[in-house]
């Protein structure tokens, strides 16, 4: 009899220890994985980021503006051409012959060269979303005489980790590329 208890105690204490165990191993573990996960989930918006500035930078080379409106902006890669004058010489030596060369280069292949393997189709919604579109702000600011436009992004980390328990995700953290207070088109991860 008494042997019989030790025996269960024994059980009872190995099985409370490898419980015990495994929750501390779990406190550990969990924040380490979902870590892993935000870095992972990060690159993935932040590479669409760039890819939007991109596609912005030529939509403002042949409009002289940014478009918030995510059609104009498809329908733009998709159909409209960039124009790159090329100079052959130096504009700076007054001797020498300079000759320009232009050349119409389409607004896709410039956009797929840089960006392979993202498709323009998919370019405004943010990774791990649920499909959630970015929203893309605009403006203008006039700095002496000029009017110049401005660009700005901002995406909520609850967006891309919505999945994720709620306290692990940071509340007033977000990606954001560029700014409508001045004309910085970088991000916030550079």
């Amino acid at each position: 009899m008494k042997r019989t208890f030790l025996v269960t105690v024994n059980v009872l204490f190995t099985g409370i220890i490898l419980l015990l165990g495994y929750v501390l191993y779990d406190t550990i573990a969990t924040p380490v994985r979902i870590n892993k996960i935000r870095k992972e989930r990060e690159k993935a918006v932040i590479r669409k980021l760039e890819a939007i500035r991109e596609a912005q930078f030529m939509y403002r080379s042949v409009h002289g503006e940014f478009t918030s409106n995510w059609d104009t902006l498809i329908t733009f890669l998709k159909k409209e051409t960039l124009t790159v004058i090329k100079v052959f010489g130096n504009p700076d030596d007054t001797a020498q012959e300079v000759r320009l060369d232009t050349l119409f280069i389409a607004a896709i292949d410039s956009f797929k060269r840089k960006f392979p393997d993202l498709s323009i189709d998919s370019l405004p919604y943010i990774p791990f979303s649920r499909n959630r579109v970015f929203k893309i702000e605009t403006d203008t600011m006039i700095k002496g005489a000029h009017k110049i436009p401005l660009l700005q992004i901002q995406v909520p980390e609850s967006l891309y980790l919505h999945d994720i328990p709620r306290e692990y995700i940071e509340a007033d953290r977000y990606l954001q590329l560029g700014s409508l207070q001045e004309p910085v088109y970088s991000g916030n991860w550079e």
